[in-house]
């Protein structure tokens, strides 16, 4: 699963996360009603303020860079897609963008895939950019599963929350990823 521990910070059960309170249930169901919630499918967004959410984490690895109020967030999986899907290209792109529009950054990363996740946790650690959270389910290529995952990013509340969707897409429970 992984070769070896990860930082404390990254839940790998959901025993460890925090489920959202009432309140925040109440605050992500307003914000995904928005017509101006960013939808990411695939890849990344370059640093923009307002709420975003990308769906269908699987075995591909999500990352919330979280600033002032400005957010850049991606979503890969670095064995399908080797030249776009690397950490070691996107991450530093990503986080040069974000630090010239926000003094403070942090991160949360959400996945899948292992050895891409510890990628992400060594080049964010080599940036410099702090990791406040995250979860990790260890999910393989092939494997199948009866949810999948999706991230919510609410950069007003610096908040991260991770859902997970049955097979059905019916939106389940919310858990906070940022502390």
């Amino acid at each position: 699963m992984y070769a070896r521990s990860l930082p404390q910070q990254i839940a790998t059960d959901l025993g460890r996360l925090t489920k959202a309170t009432p309140a925040e249930e109440t605050a992500i169901s307003e914000t995904l009603k928005n017509p101006g919630l960013s939808t990411l499918d695939y890849g990344h967004k370059d640093p923009f303020r307002g709420a975003a959410i990308s769906y269908s984490y699987r075995y591909c690895c999500g990352l919330a860079l979280i600033g002032d109020n400005i957010i850049g967030l991606s979503h890969y999986n670095e064995n399908e897609d080797p030249k776009r899907g690397n950490p070691k290209v996107y991450v530093p792109s990503l986080a040069g963008k974000m630090r010239g529009k926000s003094q403070e950054v942090s991160a949360v990363i959400m996945g899948g895939d292992g050895e891409h996740l510890e990628s992400i946790v060594d080049v964010l650690d080599g940036l410099g950019i702090p990791l406040v959270g995250g979860f990790a389910d260890g999910w393989a290529i092939n494997e199948k599963s009866q949810y999948t995952k999706a991230l919510i990013v609410m950069p007003q509340m610096r908040s991260v929350y991770m859902v997970l969707v049955d097979t059905f897409l019916s939106l389940g429970k919310y858990f906070r990823l940022t502390p």
